[in-house]
């Protein structure tokens, strides 16, 4: 029961509520409760003692206690079983999700010479193949310096040649090679004619992985494609770029996932390059409306005369709109969707804020008894109109989200759409609004689809629920 409340809690991002069942599934998980072989064989109290270190070293980050508490229980797993990665595994988690890549880089290095076949716990992080994790330990020492706090560091050269050491002879070997000299001339703020031969072979590489027939991938050569496309995603982002362009990367990215996709740390990888190429695509449309000449006077005419401000913005809108359905990635459709509803409605939101706000000013200096309540109920009336307005929102993101859930097929998909959706919040809070709690549907959704990857990699049969 313990272990279900943790595993809710987590879905539901509830770091203290998962925290806590862990702790009571360790207090319960001990000898004189549970058979001593039993305890060997489950592998339950080492389980409970990681997950209750993650919880507590993400959620309770800057607490002290907390963080050391954590390492406690990493150090006393890993002197029980000296070969496991696992406990290194979670420090490399828990660095990365607060933010602490030196750490996080740290503790990597402590796992390059690793081999998850022996630990038998890491398996719902990572693949049990030596490869695939040396692939994903040099992919992130590549990756994580792009993403500090302070502002890219690109990887140094001992790094770079490590990845192409692991891809060294694999199918990915070329798309390695790319990706590292990209990321080289990168390193050295080269404007050079070689620097542009790279950035070069980067778009040809994207380019010859979207007409690539459909194949099974091996989890390293996924995680390699990924990042070089994201790359070049973040190429497009840097220049106007065409819908074609943009379409062609958010397609072959969304046909990457791993085989099985039932390993969540390369899940969240993949996930983590969708949701950036997603990002800039969905900027890339939304863009466009608030450039073109007829979307900015909509917004301008908005306040006076909001009708006609509607019908010149939905003049903009609906192309965009439809070319983004038009390139077929789901995901893409719904989230430039979602974000140019929000330009429409906003427009409108902002209308009544200004009407509203002028009608307080003549309020607060009206002495006609009859014109203050004519006034006080014209606010009224505004206030009321602008719920209506929420309220419609919320309804037709309601219902595109619930056609969404039916159309995400793998984990990576769910996790995609969790991350984008977490993004968007995080926006939300920056522009003043209050984010949306995380939807419990779409927590019972990625449960099925994970469920779902899980059973269909054991070979097991479907519930019907599944099929």
């Amino acid at each position: 029961l313990a272990t279900y409340e943790a595993q809710q809690a987590l879905a539901l991002e509830q770091n203290d509520a998962a925290a806590e069942a862990y702790e009571r599934m360790l207090a319960a998980l001990t000898p004189e409760r549970v058979p001593e072989e039993v305890l060997v064989a489950s592998r339950a109290r080492e389980m409970a003692s990681l997950m209750l270190a993650r919880c507590l070293g993400v959620g309770r980050a800057y607490d002290a206690a907390a963080r050391e508490r954590a390492e406690q229980l990493l150090s006393e797993v890993e002197s029980a079983h000296p070969t496991w990665l696992i406990p290194r595994w979670m420090r490399v988690i828990m660095a990365q999700k607060r933010g602490d890549i030196p750490a996080a880089l740290a503790a990597l290095a402590t796992c390059r010479d690793g081999d998850p076949a022996l630990d038998p716990l890491i398996v719902q992080f990572v693949p049990p193949s030596r490869v695939a994790f040396g692939g994903l330990v040099s992919l992130l020492e590549v990756s994580l310096p792009l993403a500090s706090p302070g502002g890219p560091q690109f990887p140094d050269a001992p790094t770079l040649e490590r990845l192409r050491a692991v891809y060294r002879g694999s199918p990915s070997a070329a798309a390695a090679d790319v990706l590292a000299d990209t990321l080289a001339h990168a390193l050295a703020g080269d404007a050079s004619p070689s620097a542009q031969a790279a950035q070069a072979r980067l778009a040809t590489m994207a380019e010859t992985l979207a007409q690539e027939p459909s194949r099974a991938l091996a989890p390293e050569e996924v995680l390699v494609r990924a990042m070089l496309l994201g790359g070049r995603m973040g190429e497009l982002s840097q220049k106007p770029g065409s819908d074609a362009a943009f379409g062609s990367v958010v397609r072959t990215l969304a046909g990457l996932a791993p085989t099985p996709d039932i390993y969540e740390s390369l899940t969240t990888m993949v996930a983590e390059y969708r949701k950036q190429a997603l990002l800039i695509a969905i900027g890339h449309f939304v863009g466009e409306v608030e450039r073109d000449p007829r979307g900015k006077l909509a917004l301008r005419l908005a306040p006076a005369d909001l009708e006609a401000a509607r019908r010149m913005l939905d003049e903009v809108v609906r192309p965009a709109r439809d070319r983004a359905a038009a390139l077929g990635e789901p995901l893409l459709d719904h989230f430039v969707d979602l974000a140019l509803m929000g330009v429409v409605d906003g427009a409108e939101a902002a209308a009544i804020d200004a009407r509203s706000e002028r009608v307080r000013q003549v309020l607060e200096v009206a002495l006609d008894p009859a014109k203050i309540a004519r006034l006080a109920a014209t606010l009224q009336e505004l206030l009321a109109r602008k719920a209506v307005l929420e309220g419609n929102l919320g309804d037709r993101a309601l219902e595109r989200t619930t056609a969404l859930r039916a159309r995400l097929r793998t984990p990576t998909d769910s996790k995609t759409q969790q991350l984008v959706q977490r993004e968007m919040a995080q926006m939300a809070v920056r522009n003043g609004r209050a984010p949306a709690p995380p939807d419990p549907l779409d927590v019972l959704r990625h449960a099925e689809i994970g469920l779902k990857a899980s059973l269909e990699a054991l070979k097991a049969p479907l519930p019907e629920g599944l099929k």
